[in-house]
């Protein structure tokens, strides 16, 4: 966790990173955003390999600063206020709508007539319920604050006046006939049968739009690969697709999804008017161990986390961490109840041979720091433990996070003002939310 203090008028930067923090802030993306399959550099990362000098710790800490600088202010809250306080208004002014179950149920019941079939098998009466996303019609307005349907034949759309504005929401979706099954249910009793089942459409998205131009926009290119036919998903089959989300000046990307039984991948960027403000990528591999229960010796198969590789750009290549975790030696080498000096010092050594982070800078393939364990040993208690730190490449004696932290607390002015002022202006748009996310 990185925590910034303001403490007697001057800014302090503090790095309080332990190994089970620093893990999990680093896997998160890789286990969301994941690829088992990945290529060895599924970024393709391959920058201007020209030599150039080792940085001192100071000038790595002054290029961290300009990272993450650069990448605030691409994100500056002033550039989405106004989008972000219309959709709040929007949101809390169309609860105020009224008589809303006579339109939804007409037409769920228009739906359900379009989706349902109904057959006779053996001596059971099966419904077969097909949801297709291309079939989902009909024209919604709302009138004197009363939401009114109409039955026709547009894809399903939504138009709502607001502020002398027209904000009008449609519903487009591809057929693909990618068919699996959802939900099966059996009565005996009574001699019914229900199947649901979900035509992945190829392509699915929400189109939102103020005065005919772009509020927001949503498309999704979802694949399910179904090896075995079964309609099922299981062993050998897997899940594939991208998506983009679209505001004005704001786009955010994810590309090359892919999740199996035995691991999952994806790629995601967030632009600022074309310019890469974040991205990340990565892969994880899915292990499987076998645990023998007593009651009833059941054995339960269970899907651990093995190894995972990761890629994250910031501020289009300011800076860039690449990394490689074996998960599972990790995990073991935590449980570790290593004491002495000596053991702590293997401990940390097995820890850096597991744990590969490093750190590059402005687009160049110059290693320039990587992150280390290091044994410590406690100057009041006088045991020994092990932290996270940093070993740098100008030749400088390795650094823990919290001495690089306090150390060069003013390289990194730039970035907490810069957090500061992102805070106070989420703070000053959107209070209410905030307070609403609070409770």
């Amino acid at each position: 966790m990185i925590t910034f203090a303001i403490q007697n008028n001057y800014l302090s930067v503090y790095f309080f990173l332990t190994m089970k923090k620093i893990l999990t802030y680093l896997c998160a993306g890789a286990l969301v955003l994941s690829t088992f399959s990945c290529a060895k550099d599924p970024w393709n990362f391959t920058p201007d390999n020209k030599k150039v000098a080792p940085m001192t710790p100071a000038q790595v800490a002054d290029n961290l600063n300009d990272a993450g600088v650069a990448a605030l202010e691409e994100a500056n809250p002033d550039f989405w206020k106004d989008w972000g306080q219309t959709g709040l208004k929007l949101v809390d002014q169309f609860k105020n709508v009224i008589d809303t179950e006579d339109a939804i149920e007409e037409f769920a019941d228009d739906l359900e007539e379009l989706m349902s079939a109904v057959a006779q098998q053996d001596l059971y009466k099966v419904t077969t319920i097909t949801v297709k996303l291309s079939q989902v019609k009909g024209d919604f307005t709302v009138v004197n604050d009363k939401l009114v349907y109409k039955k026709s034949e547009n894809p399903f759309n939504l138009t709502y006046q607001y502020a002398g504005k027209t904000y009008v929401l449609k519903l487009e979706a591809k057929d693909s006939n990618n068919q699996i099954i959802v939900n099966s249910y059996v009565n005996d009793y009574d001699k019914k049968k229900e199947i649901t089942i979900l035509d992945v459409p190829s392509m699915a998205a929400i189109h939102v739009t103020e005065n005919g131009s772009l509020y927001l926009d949503l498309v999704t290119y979802p694949k399910i690969n179904d090896d075995d036919k079964d309609g099922k998903l299981g062993n050998g089959d897997s899940i594939e697709g991208s998506a983009t989300l679209q505001i004005p000046g704001y786009k955010l990307e994810l590309n090359s999804l892919k999740a199996c039984e035995d691991g999952g991948s994806a790629r995601v960027a967030f632009y600022h008017n074309n310019k890469r403000v974040l991205a990340v990528d990565g892969g994880v591999e899915f292990d499987f161990t076998a645990q023998k229960e007593s009651v009833k010796s059941v054995t339960r198969i269970f899907r651990v986390v093995d190894d995972t590789d990761f890629n994250i750009l910031v501020a289009d290549g300011k800076a860039v961490v690449k990394g490689s975790i074996d998960i599972q030696d990790v995990r073991e080498l935590d449980e570790s109840d290593a004491e002495t000096e000596e053991e702590v010092k293997q401990l940390a050594a097995a820890m850096n041979k597991a744990c590969d982070v490093n750190l590059y800078f402005n687009g160049n393939a110059t290693k320039q720091a990587t992150l280390v364990y290091l044994p410590v040993q406690d100057k009041t208690e006088g045991y020994w433990y092990y932290v996270a730190g940093i070993h740098f490449y100008d030749g400088s004696e390795d650094m823990t996070l919290q001495e690089f932290a306090k150390t060069y607390v003013s390289n990194f002015e730039g970035v907490v003002g810069k957090a500061a002022s992102f805070k106070t202006k989420l703070t000053n748009y959107f209070h209410d939310l905030i307070e609403k996310i609070k409770d």
